[in-house]
């Protein structure tokens, strides 16, 4: 997982290519005003998402193969925990959505809020969403779903 400020997303497009569309993206979004749903950029390989959701104090773990998440805070805050990469998947995964749903150590937590990112490669297990306060609170995301390895 990479995680850092929005201000300096690009640093990393030098390994990862897509970043270039995405931070494009941003630039000409107004996130205040941007309604929840899937959207795709100038790339057409590369969706958001728009959630407003409510926090919660625990789930499951996520794990994706094939994409890389890069999920920002809009408004509200949150937690997101990562666990150590395994190469295991669920057999309950989802190859159509690219997603399962497991059970995972924490080992990290990041906080989100507006003007930070958290990177998620695919194999790396994270749960996303989770209250600061142990309280459900409102939030709003951004979620870019970039392939990896990169579409060329």
């Amino acid at each position: 997982m990479i995680y850092d400020t929005i201000d300096r997303l690009d640093i990393y497009s030098a390994s990862i290519p897509d970043l270039e569309p995405v931070i494009s993206e941003l630039t000409k979004l107004d996130l205040d005003t941007v309604s929840d749903g899937t959207y795709y950029t100038s790339q057409r390989h590369i969706k958001y998402m728009v959630q407003s959701y409510q926090t919660v104090a625990q789930k499951d773990y996520e794990i994706h193969k094939k994409f890389i998440d890069i999920q920002m805070v809009i408004s509200g805050r949150e937690y997101i925990d990562c666990a150590a990469y395994t190469g295991n998947y669920p057999e309950s995964f989802n190859e159509s959505t690219d997603f399962g749903a497991l059970s995972a150590e924490k080992q990290l937590r990041a906080a989100l809020e507006r003007g930070v990112f958290a990177l998620v490669f695919p194999g790396e297990p994270h749960c996303p969403g989770l209250s600061v306060t142990g309280a459900s609170e409102s939030a709003r995301k951004i979620v870019f779903k970039l392939p990896w390895p990169a579409e060329s």
